[in-house]
């Protein structure tokens, strides 16, 4: 027994959270009893309500529940019915037992509810309409330029590119009358253009309705420390295999945006299996250092990487523009003593320092600090804060390499504030109670977001055992690419 965590995954309308529409509590959760589901509340806009139960043999539990003065589970290989009572009048607060799901083989308490959309019947009770200009659809008012950008059929048949021009269509264009048949809405534009929608798309538009391909969210970042996390291993073979591949890449693609770094284990510990080991998270994108790089003792090192003594929390390559997105790192051989692996969630002290010492935060993430690499031969050059939040305050990022930085001249007492505020830094980014430790060996490659986790190294002892590692950077969109198509591929094989 005791307490699960809940997860809720769908859309709502514009102006709202998924949290407003839906809101799941798990009264109690037992091996010897079913997981019992005490109230699932929502609002018109919720639509068919899926949910699921994950075991930890990849089977899922699935049951479906519709709207009306009650709800009741139906089987979502047949089509769902739905309430015939126009939009304006749904109201979804249910307080009633539903039943139960087995969970005899969970291995987490986590229970997703995933938006299906509105009922035909629903969709017939919308009435779309001109109003000053805008087409009207529900409460919704949708600008004539976006229907066309969005929605309109001008596009190249191959790439979906528009077929038009902003200076193709006039500055004034309005929406001057609506046609509605059936699921068809007929669009009349100022310009004498009479343009054919599918309701279904417009209401996609205002997100409304689910579409086909719809992208699922990416797991939201959550900051840990090793007190509550451990090094998060993937298999790199379940990744090869046609059986396993499309959801283990979705497991380690959920793992990465969540914590910011994975490792994978069992690769091929060869020199340039990295172009094959990456393939599936994206394109390999060249630095200074090359396309692949090679990490081990030099004699004349351009880097202290390349040397044998300890190397703290760092970030790499701040000097660039735009910096490197994500690092993998292949231990191709690894028998020196020492030289253990670590790993440090910048998230997590950004949120601390914030919370310690807020104006020193405010300094960290406001003062262009300049990072430069320079050998003579090479030299790179860029500015930045040692912290990057978008306006609400998301975390973007965090430049943090103390062997490379410097401050710019400014008021002596605004750097005393800085100066304050990287040490701190330094100090949390460096403390093993924050840190996962990790001795790489033969064919694990180390999988981090250089924008949100630093990792550094133990000193190595290069006289008793060799150590060879390769390296290389892939960027962001690689990932985000890899997740949308990975689900699309999982739902069409469904």
């Amino acid at each position: 027994g005791g307490e699960a965590d809940v997860k809720a995954v769908g859309e709502g309308p514009p102006g709202s959270s998924q949290r407003d529409a839906v809101r799941l509590s798990i009264e109690e959760r037992s091996i010897e009893r079913s997981l019992q589901l005490s109230d699932l509340t929502g609002h018109r806009w919720l639509g068919d309500a899926q949910l699921a139960t994950r075991g930890r043999h990849g089977t899922e539990t699935r049951c479906g529940f519709e709207y009306g003065k009650s709800l009741q589970a139906v089987d979502l290989t047949n089509e769902l019915p739905h309430a015939a009572v126009p939009i304006g009048k749904i109201v979804a607060v249910i307080t009633t037992k539903y039943g139960t799901l087995p969970n005899n083989r969970l291995s987490r308490s986590e229970v997703g509810v995933k938006n299906r959309g509105m009922g035909v019947a629903i969709k017939q009770a919308i009435v779309c309409s001109a109003v000053r200009g805008r087409l009207q659809v529900g409460g919704h008012l949708i600008h004539p330029m976006q229907l066309l950008e969005r929605l309109s059929a001008h596009v190249d048949a191959n790439n979906r590119q528009r077929l038009w021009e902003p200076l193709d269509v006039p500055v004034d264009l309005e929406v001057v009358g609506v046609e509605q048949r059936g699921q068809i809405v007929l669009v009349d534009f100022s310009d004498g253009e009479r343009v054919e929608f599918e309701l279904l798309s417009i209401l996609q538009l205002v997100g409304v309705e689910c579409t086909a391909h719809a992208d699922i969210p990416r797991p939201a970042p959550r900051p840990w420390t090793s007190c509550d996390t451990a090094v998060p291993l993937v298999d790199y073979r379940e990744l090869c295999d046609p059986a396993t591949s499309g959801e283990a890449l979705i497991a380690a693609l959920s793992t990465l945006f969540e914590l910011g770094c994975f490792v994978l284990t069992n690769t091929p510990a060869e020199v340039g299996a990295l172009r094959e080991i990456t393939r599936p998270f994206g394109r390999i994108s060249a630095t200074n250092f090359g396309e692949l790089f090679d990490v081990r003792t030099e004699t004349r090192p351009v880097d202290l990487a390349y040397t044998p003594v300890a190397l703290s929390a760092h970030t790499d390559q701040p000097y660039r523009a735009p910096v490197p997105g994500l690092q993998f790192l292949h231990t191709i051989l690894n028998d020196a003593p020492g030289g253990a692996s670590t790993m440090v969630d910048g998230l997590a002290a950004a949120d601390a320092l914030a919370e310690a010492d807020p104006e020193a935060h405010a300094v960290l993430t406001t003062l262009p600090i300049e990072f430069r690499y320079d050998i003579g031969s090479d030299m790179k050059r860029a500015d930045g804060p040692l912290i990057e939040r978008a306006a609400d305050g998301t975390f973007r990022q965090m430049r943090f390499s103390p062997r490379l930085d410097f401050a710019p001249y400014v008021d002596a007492d605004l750097l005393d504030v800085y100066y304050r505020g990287r040490r701190w830094l330094a100090a949390v980014l460096n403390d093993p109670t924050r840190q996962l430790n990790y001795r790489m060996r033969s064919g694990d490659v180390v999988v981090v977001d250089n924008h949100r986790v630093l990792h550094g190294r133990m000193v190595f002892d290069p006289t008793r055992g060799e150590r060879h590692l390769q390296g290389c950077y892939i960027d962001h969109d690689g990932p985000l690419t890899a997740w949308t198509l990975a689900w699309r591929r999982l739902n069409e094989r469904k």
